[in-house]
């Protein structure tokens, strides 16, 4: 269960792989602190959530978009794209998430995961 990942655990681990050359990465690597903060705060998880389905409204601003658009397959592949002190920091990132915010750290990892 602690593999599967939540979209905040993903973000801030491929921030720090700002050189990667993968495409999936490039839009990560530009986020900014305040871009990472709200996306990890319950507004921005609550506006991930709301966006998810329908795609329009609100709540879906650019950066939730993009970031609806990236993360469904990198929680999918379990940070497989990450080395060994992403991983290190995306289970740490990974722990704190779930703690503060269960409920939408459930709904997120469902939403991901199709389960």
């Amino acid at each position: 269960m602690k593999n599967a990942v939540c979209l905040v655990a993903a973000l801030a681990v491929l921030v720090v792989a700002a050189e990667a050359q993968d495409t999936k990465t490039a839009f990560l690597a530009t986020l900014t602190p305040e871009q990472i903060d709200f996306l990890s705060s319950q507004e921005g998880l609550d506006a991930m959530i709301n966006c998810y389905p329908q795609k329009e409204g609100p709540q879906c601003s650019q950066l939730v978009l993009n970031t609806l658009k990236e993360f469904p397959q990198l929680v999918r592949d379990h940070c497989g794209l990450c080395d060994d002190t992403q991983k290190k920091t995306y289970n740490d990132v990974l722990d704190q998430v779930s703690t503060k915010f269960p409920d939408q750290f459930n709904v997120l990892r469902k939403l991901f995961l199709n389960l």
